[in-house]
């Protein structure tokens, strides 16, 4: 108890720790406290806005989205087939996306925004590494995500503190890219040396969840990350890629290219419960159903083909769909638009290829859109702490695009006093 008040008042003195504890905390603590701890240190960051002199909030087309996609989804809310539930997990809702708004009015300093990804990647460290270990120790470990009789040469998929080996898969994709973009810009043989192994742990633990949808992800990332930022590896990559079959376990490969088999009942199961969403779209993409898998068990057992029984969609974009209707999927269609015009404007401020915050918007945005592919399999925001964390990443790419725009102005400004 004590220990819990010397949190709350330093958080409450200091809402820059809250956002630290947010970002650490997110796949280690309990959903609530997530959401307790995250409207606090909103609290605490609006005290701070009215008794700091001169502070101004940031907002721009991005937070006005955002804020439009909150109010559609209390719409959706109300207009629930499982009313009660579905408020309740707007407000869930609500504390999370808040995060982005904590991150990008409180990172105000190129060294507080490397502390804080590096606080990340961290965390990610953690989490990996427990995942690795169940795969090690056989720590409580279920088959209940396995094809056994198309798989029984995989024996373990690891989870880690996330209950699931799609959403740890679906966790990682955002923390791995972050550590492989420290490693390519620190500059220092330790600090380079720390967040390779990292990323080499985070690697083995996105492997071993064994989430084809997450792998395919990954690879998404890293082509867009080699793109931006490393375009020289291309020529090593399509010499490795080739050679992978060779090298990797054959259970990994068969995982891979069972890709699309519907002889696999997990990829069946999917196309099943896509074409009873899409049913269910075409009677509700005005108004939506409401949040929730109360809401969505409500109406899709009366659209539901070959007897498929599920809690949501499996498709992050066909579950925003229905539950908010059409006003959700294109207000959340332009936040991501919005937001990779961001990206691009912040990685030509920021000095563009080789620059160190410009490899780092990169890094963020190839994670961001890996997350997104691995969205086309499933309701990567049907865990609420990844959904927390996926806001968290959105808010530090962001404070990266006005760390980036701050460079430019004053390079612009020392280059106009030079030229005086």
């Amino acid at each position: 108890m004590v220990a819990g008040l010397a949190v709350l008042f330093l958080i409450l003195a200091k809402p820059e720790a809250g956002m630290f504890f947010l970002v650490f905390l997110a796949p280690l603590a309990p959903t609530m406290a997530m959401a307790g701890l995250s409207l606090l240190s909103l609290f605490s960051l609006a005290v701070k806005s009215i008794t700091t002199p001169n502070f101004k909030w940031k907002y721009d087309g991005l937070g006005f989205l955002l804020l439009g996609f909150i109010a559609i989804y209390l719409v959706a809310g109300i207009t629930s087939f499982a009313m009660v539930k579905s408020l309740s997990i707007w407000a869930i809702y609500l504390a999370f996306m808040a995060a982005y708004f904590l991150i990008i009015n409180l990172v105000r300093s190129k060294k507080q925004l490397n502390n804080l990804l590096t606080v990340f990647v961290l965390s990610g460290l953690l989490v990996c590494l427990y995942g690795i270990a169940q795969y090690i120790f056989g720590w409580d470990t279920a088959q209940a995500w396995m094809d056994e009789e198309m798989f029984s040469d995989i024996k373990m998929r690891i989870y880690s503190t996330l209950g699931n080996p799609n959403v740890l898969g679906e966790y990682i994709l955002l923390v791995l890219p972050v550590s492989l973009g420290l490693m390519w810009t620190r500059k220092g043989l330790l600090q380079k040396l720390f967040y390779a192994a990292a990323s080499a742990v985070m690697l083995v633990a996105l492997i071993l969840t064994f989430s084809r949808g997450c792998w395919l992800g990954f690879l998404v990332a890293a082509a867009i990350f080699v793109t931006f930022a490393a375009g020289k590896l291309w020529g090593l990559g399509l010499i490795a890629l080739p050679l992978l079959p060779a090298v990797l376990p054959e259970s990994i490969m068969n995982r891979f290219t069972s890709i699309g088999d519907l002889k696999d009942s997990s990829t069946s199961y999917r196309v099943y419960i896509w074409m009873g969403t899409l049913a269910m779209v075409r009677d509700f993409w005005i108004s939506g159903i409401g949040m929730g898998s109360e809401a969505f068990t409500e109406v899709y057992p009366f659209y539901s083909y070959n007897g498929i029984v599920a809690p949501h969609s499996h498709n992050l974009f066909l579950q925003i769909l229905v539950e908010s209707g059409i006003g959700g999927i294109l207000v959340f269609g332009l936040i991501l638009l919005l937001f990779l015009k961001r990206m691009m404007a912040g990685y030509q401020a920021g000095g563009g290829k080789g620059a160190p915050l410009s490899t780092m918007i990169v890094a963020i945005s190839a994670g961001i859109c890996g997350f997104l592919v691995q969205g086309m399999f499933d309701n990567c925001f049907y865990n609420y702490r990844v959904m927390l964390i996926f806001w968290c990443v959105m808010g530090m790419a962001m404070a990266c695009f006005y760390a980036a725009k701050r460079i430019a102005a004053q390079e612009h400004r020392e280059t106009g006093t030079d030229r005086a």
